[in-house]
């Protein structure tokens, strides 16, 4: 007769080298986990009810195995790969544990300039599947999947919006930037199929500070970006929108033509550790006194990211000055049926097979 050994664990945010075999562990920690070095599953089911984020150096191999992520609508989760993390599942289901009072099974997968390889896995929750940055993402023989309806009963039982019911069947949206991906042999039975979105205006807002600023060449070549325009204010919550950015500048006595504008937006997917995006443009020349206009779709990654600070920089010219007499970005969002779009790919390269 088979023995089953169910483990009970708290560990801290810091991990060594753990390795969990053929057990049913549950990790009580409800502060972020950091994955720093290798971890290894192999067989059984692991639950975790905390963040887990996988930074530079870190592994998390799951092999035969069940991982769950426990959460409730007042404290959600999520898994995130950063830059220079791996995140490997053979064998293995990735999903949520609905049965929590007022529970949330709303779930994110992120990852962000990490290594992703699905293999023969099943991921299964309601939710994204957010991939940008990394040139090596391995798709194969897996499946996205939602809840079953079987389950729904018990969701109510527990708490969960009568309202929000219909979604949960629904498999975890993709939302592909910036990535090399290989997808083979896996299916996407139950994406979302949204009818249309809806561009809703949120509202224009303007930098702090006093205006008009002078900027002035102190050296023959850029070497710091010389003022940060800062923007706040924007409505927490949001998942996807889009900004125009708007700046009247101009042109001094002798000016080199040569300033250059950087657009940093602080995306708060992990709170304690924000992450700048950055969109850069060419040297301006800024003859005719115009507004700079220049529209940006921005992704957040879960509903608890949140618009932070949006800071415009502008470096010195190399000669000459500028004068910006005002900065402002008008910003959009989108509405719920935009959110949980089909299937999204944006400036990546992809190579795909028997895709259903």
């Amino acid at each position: 007769m088979g023995i089953i050994l169910l483990i009970t664990v708290l560990i801290a945010s810091a991990f060594s080298v753990p390795v969990s075999k053929n057990l049913q562990v549950i990790n009580f920690s409800t502060s972020p986990i950091f994955i720093n070095n290798t971890w290894t599953i192999t067989g059984g089911t692991y639950s975790f009810k905390s963040t887990v984020n996988v930074v530079n150096g870190g592994k998390l191999i799951v092999e035969n195995s069940t991982l769950y992520f426990i959460q409730d609508a007042l404290n959600p989760i999520s898994l995130n790969v950063n830059s220079g993390g791996t995140l490997i599942l053979r064998n293995s289901t990735l999903t949520v544990t609905p049965d929590q009072y007022a529970p949330s099974i709303n779930f994110t997968l992120n990852s962000n300039g990490g290594s992703l390889l699905l293999y023969n896995s099943i991921i299964k929750y309601p939710g994204w599947l957010n991939v940008s940055n990394s040139k090596d993402v391995k798709i194969i023989n897996s499946k996205f999947i939602g809840e079953n309806s079987s389950q729904l009963g018990q969701l109510l039982k527990y708490g969960y919006p009568q309202s929000a019911l219909p979604y949960v069947v629904y498999g975890p949206t993709p939302f592909f930037y910036n990535v090399t991906l290989l997808i083979k042999n896996s299916s996407f039975p139950s994406l979302f199929q949204s009818q249309k979105s809806v561009n809703s205006y949120s509202g224009t807002f303007p930098s702090t500070g006093t205006f008009p600023v002078t900027i002035s060449s102190t050296s023959p070549s850029i070497t710091t970006v010389s003022n940060a325009f800062k923007v706040t204010g924007f409505p927490s919550f949001i998942t996807f929108y889009n900004c125009t950015v708007v700046l009247n500048i101009s042109e001094g006595s002798g000016y080199s033509g040569d300033s250059q504008i950087y657009f940093n937006f602080y995306n708060l997917n992990n709170i304690n550790n924000p992450v700048p995006i950055q969109f850069s443009q060419n040297p301006q020349n800024f003859t005719f006194n115009i507004n700079f206009q220049n529209t940006y779709y921005i992704v957040n990654s879960t509903s608890l990211s949140k618009a932070n600070n949006f800071l415009i920089n502008i470096t010195k010219p190399t000669s000459g000055s500028i004068t910006v007499n005002y900065v402002k970005i008008i910003l959009y969002t989108y509405k719920f049926n935009f959110i949980k779009q089909n299937f999204n790919i944006l400036s990546s390269t992809v190579y795909a097979s028997d895709l259903y």
